[in-house]
């Protein structure tokens, strides 16, 4: 019984219910969360030339490998969106270093995604790629709904924020964006890229991004070298010295050609540059 409901409900949930010998009762409360949402980059085009049977299948062993990833690191699946996962990291048990745990999940996604794609690629079959989007903060959680029907999950600002990162890769060509309190609640352990400071959708305030790189003695030397120059070139777009700021994005996209953050943002600079008022 209890493998049964866990196909449908955390585990852990389950496990306490039956401990506890409590029925399940609508209601939550207010805690600290790390939230991570994953999608697939342009599933939906790769699904269209697939049968509905591959489709699942191919969904399923991708599904299982980031399913691995999250609860190796004490995370729990709130629930899959279609080829989206919602993991919550401090729900519903304690996890007292949830922001690293989210981290280490989130890279152990993407290495688990690469081994997969090398497979497939080999087999002959179409690969894709992911996006992660992840954000601590005060969340209500718990069991949302009516008396009748209601599923355990977060609800708040935080979560949302965490969407809206995940869906920012897009526009940098990044995989793992988080926010400026993840970073700082993660501790010592990662190697980050200062991205940008943004306005998010529903947010009266902007927000600062990070990418996650990697851990601390995993990431090439090229990749930090063309990290240190582009974050340079976001002091000076911040200061709002747009010159400065084009001609340091455009030494770290010469360092590193397959970044899409760094030419993105010394066009927008070189742009801004045109638009300033002459001096004097």
């Amino acid at each position: 019984g209890l493998r049964s409901f866990g196909h449908y409900v955390p585990v852990e949930l389950v496990r306490d219910m039956l401990a506890s010998g409590t029925e399940a009762r609508l209601g939550g409360a207010t805690r600290e969360l790390t939230v991570q949402f994953c999608d697939i980059t342009g599933f939906t085009t790769l699904s269209e030339a697939m049968a509905p049977v591959e489709v699942v299948e191919y969904l399923a062993e991708y599904l299982e490998a980031m399913t691995a990833a999250i609860q190796d690191n004490a995370g729990t699946i709130d629930k899959f969106i279609g080829d989206g996962i919602l993991a919550l990291f401090n729900a519903p048990r304690d996890v007292a270093d949830h922001a690293a745990r989210a981290c280490h999940a989130s890279l152990e996604a993407v290495r688990s995604l690469d081994r997969l794609r090398d497979r497939w690629a080999a087999e002959g079959r179409p690969v894709f790629d992911i996006r992660i989007g992840l954000n601590t903060g005060e969340v209500l959680v718990g069991n949302i709904g009516t008396t009748d029907r209601f599923a355990y999950t977060a609800m708040g600002d935080a979560v949302n924020l965490a969407s809206r990162l995940e869906g920012l890769n897009k526009v940098y060509g990044t995989r793992i964006l988080a926010s400026d309190a993840v970073r700082a609640a993660a501790g010592p352990t990662f190697e980050w890229r200062r991205l940008d400071r943004v306005a998010v959708l529903g947010r009266s305030e902007t927000t600062l991004v990070h990418e996650l790189l990697g851990h601390i003695g995993n990431v090439p030397a090229a990749v930090l070298a063309a990290r240190d120059q582009y974050e340079a070139g976001l002091d000076a777009y911040l200061a709002q010295r747009f010159d400065e700021a084009r001609q340091a994005f455009s030494a770290a996209a010469a360092l590193l050609p397959t970044d899409r953050a760094a030419p993105l943002m010394a066009r927008r600079a070189a742009t801004l540059q045109q638009m300033a008022p002459p001096l004097g």
